[in-house]
């Protein structure tokens, strides 16, 4: 059964905004500080409130500008020894007639690949510049006016 449930975010309004440093972004922009009011829904039905909560958005992205945007390469190695076991297996197996020599050869094939291809992407990791140094490096913001009309000004 399909249950259509989600979030609203209700009555956006801008609090603050300030120059921050955006990981998405990997470059230093304004964010501002939305609160909502946050009401869970089951088929577009508002039931339960979650209450009032205050958001930092990149004026750029519209992401978290502190939130990782990419994955660590932790993550990737485990990705690709998920993959790497099974082709190892499958390399073992002899076909017979429970598991055919076509369907055996494709697993051996795609699995390998892509074990390969995650363990490629890992070890071709970039690391992350040092986000407090990028983040102590962010000038404040020096305007006098408001970059919004309608903002908190």
């Amino acid at each position: 059964m399909l249950v259509v449930h989600g979030l609203y975010k209700w009555k956006p309004r801008l609090l603050a905004f300030r120059n921050d440093y955006c990981r998405k972004c990997e470059a230093e922009r304004l964010s501002v500080l939305i609160r909502t009011i946050d009401v869970i829904h089951v088929f577009w039905i508002p039931v339960l409130p979650v209450g009032a909560w205050s958001r930092w958005h990149c004026g750029s992205c519209g992401a978290s500008p502190h939130q990782l945007a990419k994955t660590r390469r932790g993550f990737k190695i485990a990705g690709a020894v998920v993959f790497a076991l099974p082709a190892v297996a499958f390399w073992f197996l002899q076909p017979d007639a429970d598991v055919s020599a076509w369907w055996l050869w494709t697993l051996r094939l795609v699995l390998t690949g892509l074990a390969l291809l995650a363990f490629w992407s890992a070890f071709r990791h970039k690391p992350e510049p040092q986000f407090k140094l990028r983040l102590s490096q962010v000038r404040p913001y020096e305007s006098r006016e408001c970059p919004s009309a309608a903002a908190i000004c």
